[in-house]
């Protein structure tokens, strides 16, 4: 091992050390492989080394896999030290922290920590965030206006309430087949294949963001306007009553001479001419404007160049200017039938999702039943803006003291906004409490792969350079080191990762900034990575490979 790679690894270990200090809150940006479990297990054992109760302790994941996982490794390490000889545990202990009691009575303790985890009324309380939610919510079932026996859905009590819900939606179009519905139900199934089943889909996994949309603009129609508003378009607008307005909206006679000018011209113009002359013979105005537009743009919707010829442009300046002006017409035509479209789009959409929603919440108000997505706000909700509030923070601040927080990156608005009702007190200044509380959470942008519900790795950053603010201003301890070296992956295939990634720190789409600067070359605004940890390999040296595939493209269902 060369010095450099030695001295790699000595900073990743004590970047690790740093993370896992029970001493200080901490937010960690951490690599894959770079022995993030492993910092969470050593922070919940330095913890209980320090004497912190068991039930104090908090540590939530996004997945009951990671969770199992946590728990069981986490055992692991306190059954093996109840069971080492005197050597190997103080060694095991010194490199867990080196400030850690050597003596008897730290020996003692360590081994006395698996009887206390299994002791703990309920056991170490290492779970989903669903899991910890579903928990709050059977202790405060009143404060959060909620039955006391609710049932919390599984994925087959899911299909089923689809289905029931498919099947009144059905029924409502055919009782009312010229209506509303039927006909955002018509316009969504003539997109696509699967736009229907998308539709379903958004409509389940975020009915309560749609039903704060509805409560902003205070209705499902005055939502629709604004839409409008944004898109500079007519609420009720259809493409086709637009086509017909913006094609009598043309001068059909200057067109014709437009054409009988071409015509004279070369093969160019005369293909053109033809495309103009077909446009005015037709009797559908929808199909008129796409005709013409078919003559003045390519199929990759540029202006065609070179139109009109010279000797056109010669022998009639006139018209040639006429042309550059229709095609720029045009062209803003187009733009304005984009936004017609999306606002067309949007209408149907929006109907069809909000009586999804709504048929949704009576099945699971009738069966006593919450989701996923009503665990997390439901538990938001009580914890920031009920009556019970205080109250309900008052009783669990007694029993919480760390909060640990893995895959931060998959963390919604909503998560977050829990947690920051769970730790403000931490962060509340000298005299509320004298014992130190921490969070720390850890997370990776690169790795967020939850947007369907709700993930908002944007936020991940941001949260970050809040606790840091917060620490400051109490003159707290506060830490924010990057794991940075993988323990397992070779260093080919993470020079593959970064040069995926670290080209996007200006585009990622992922992050902040204005989607409008995607095209311009590095803006400031521009939505990226605001802090990319680079990749380090500890497999330095030893080979790897990367294989890059042909895309396979997704195929469409019948």
């Amino acid at each position: 091992m060369t010095e450099s790679q030695r001295a790699i690894i000595n900073n990743a270990l004590a970047a690790q050390s740093a993370a896992a200090d029970p001493r200080q809150s901490a937010f960690v940006s951490a690599n894959a492989g770079s022995g993030k479990t492993h910092v969470l297990i050593d922070r919940v054992t330095r913890l209980l080394m320090r004497g912190c109760p068991p039930a104090n302790i908090l540590c939530v994941t996004y997945t009951k896999a990671a969770a199992a996982e946590m728990l069981t490794r986490l055992y692991d390490r306190l059954g093996g030290y109840s069971i080492m000889n005197d050597a190997d545990l103080r060694d095991a202990l010194q490199k867990l922290d080196s400030r850690a009691p050597a003596g008897n009575a730290g020996l003692a303790r360590a081994r006395a920590l698996f009887a206390q985890a299994l002791e703990t009324p309920g056991g170490l309380k290492i779970r989903t965030i669903h899991s910890f939610c579903e928990s709050l919510l059977r202790r405060f079932p009143a404060e959060a206006g909620i039955s006391p026996g609710f049932t919390v859905m599984d994925d087959s009590t899911g299909a089923l309430m689809r289905r029931d819900i498919q099947k009144q939606i059905g029924n409502a179009v055919l009782a009312a087949p010229q209506g509303p519905l039927a006909r955002a139900l018509s316009h969504m199934a003539g997109l696509g294949p699967n736009t229907l089943d998308a539709v379903y889909s958004y409509a389940f996994h975020n009915a309560w963001a749609l039903d704060r949309a509805l409560a902003r603009h205070g209705g499902l129609e005055p939502l629709l306007t604004a839409s409008a508003k944004a898109l500079n378009v007519d609420p009720d607008c259809t493409i086709a009553q637009e086509k017909e307005n913006l094609w009598y909206g043309l001068d059909h006679v200057r067109l014709g001479q437009l054409a009988a000018v071409m015509e004279t011209g070369k093969a160019s113009d005369k293909t053109c001419a033809a495309g103009i002359k077909k446009a005015l013979k037709c009797t559908r105005p929808e199909e008129c404007l796409d005709l013409l537009y078919n003559a003045f743009f390519t199929k990759r919707g540029t202006l065609r160049q070179k139109l009109p010829t010279g000797d056109v442009r010669k022998t009639h300046p006139d018209m040639a200017t006429y042309w550059e002006a229709v095609g720029l017409q045009l062209e803003t035509v187009q733009e304005h039938l984009r936004a017609v479209s999306i606002m067309q789009d949007t209408r149907a959409a929006l109907r069809l999702a909000v009586s999804i929603t709504a048929l949704y919440k009576e099945l699971k108000t009738a069966r006593g039943a919450l989701d996923y997505d009503d665990l997390i706000n439901i538990s938001a909700a009580l914890l920031s803006d009920s009556q019970a509030a205080q109250w309900v923070l008052y009783k669990l601040d007694y029993q919480l003291s760390h909060i640990l927080v893995d895959e931060a990156q998959d963390n919604s608005d909503t998560q977050w906004q829990l947690i920051r009702s769970l730790s403000a007190e931490f962060f509340a200044g000298e005299g509320v409490s004298d014992i130190v509380r921490t969070l720390f959470a850890v997370g990776d942008p690169k790795q967020s792969i939850y947007s369907f519900q709700g993930a908002n790795p944007a936020l991940f950053e941001g949260e970050g350079a809040r606790l840091s603010d917060l620490a400051r201003q109490i003159d707290a301890r506060f830490a924010q080191p990057d794991l940075a070296l993988s323990w397992r992956s070779a260093t080919q295939v993470l020079g593959a990762v970064d040069a995926t990634f670290l080209p996007l720190t200006q585009l990622e789409t992922k992050f902040q900034g204005d989607p409008a600067d995607f095209e311009k070359p590095a803006p400031p605004t521009a939505p990226g990575f605001g802090h990319y940890v680079t990749h380090q390999a500890q497999r330095a040296g030893q080979a790897g490979c990367v294989e890059l595939w042909a895309p396979i493209p997704r195929p469409v269902l019948d």
